[in-house]
């Protein structure tokens, strides 16, 4: 786990350069793309070099799409609110893996000879069930670039940073 979360670093980095070169929205889908079929090599793993070796795959092709959707659901935050979205996102994160885990565990538990490779289907599917989602995100959030300005999403913050003050 250290290794495949040391190794997000790069990914992570390559995000903080794209997502100021191209809209948040294809850096999500082609990242998303990328990161779907990333624990396909736990399949093949026989030692614990190779265990090591698929945690640095794994890490590389998720490290990216894990930076994708932080930085859409940023977006989506209200102003101000960015850290709890942060601390929930973190909460989130350590929840989904204990309750991976233990489904995971289900799942290997079902047939002692393929077990292993029920585990790689069901997590590769799951991934794969974001792709459809990502349609749905509104337009907004995802139409530019940081730094690029989108008055539409200017003006919306503006009129919520105004309501939050109250009256004056």
């Amino acid at each position: 786990m250290g290794l495949y979360n040391l190794v997000f670093l790069p990914p992570i980095l390559l995000y903080g350069f794209l997502c100021t070169k191209f809209p948040p929205r294809k850096l999500l889908l082609w990242s998303v793309i990328i990161g779907v079929p990333q624990f396909i090599p736990m399949a093949f793993i026989h030692t614990g070099q190779q265990a090591l070796l698929a945690a640095v795959l794994i890490g590389l092709m998720g490290g990216l799409a894990n930076a994708a959707c932080i930085d859409i659901a940023i977006r989506a935050c209200p102003p101000g609110l960015q850290g709890t979205l942060m601390m929930m996102i973190a909460a989130t994160f350590a929840l989904s893996m204990r309750a991976g885990d233990v489904l995971g565990s289900w799942i290997y538990g079902l047939s002692p000879k393929y077990g292993f490779q029920y585990c790689v289907i069901a997590i590769t599917v799951t991934y794969a069930l974001i792709l459809p989602v990502i349609p749905l995100i509104p337009k907004q959030l995802t139409a530019t670039a940081d730094g690029e300005p989108n008055p539409e999403e200017e003006a919306l913050v503006l009129a919520e940073i105004g309501n939050a003050g109250g009256p004056t």
